[in-house]
């Protein structure tokens, strides 16, 4: 069990992305949600915060 970095709840199946959790309900919206759609910035906002803690930022290369 681990908790996940998005909703804060703690569940079984989830995916690792830089040593986070994020549980399979999560994914699924960030995977499905289109950028208009309520719940949106949320998820973003709490992605932005995983990448932000590990100073990832793109490279020219990946901006492409």
């Amino acid at each position: 069990m681990a908790v996940c970095c998005i909703c804060g709840k703690e569940k079984e199946d989830h995916l690792v992305i830089l040593g986070k959790s994020v549980c399979s309900d999560c994914e699924w919206t960030i995977v499905t949600t289109k950028a208009h759609e309520e719940g949106y910035k949320h998820c973003a906002g709490q992605l932005k915060k995983l990448f932000d803690s590990w100073n990832v930022t793109p490279t020219p290369e990946s901006a492409e």
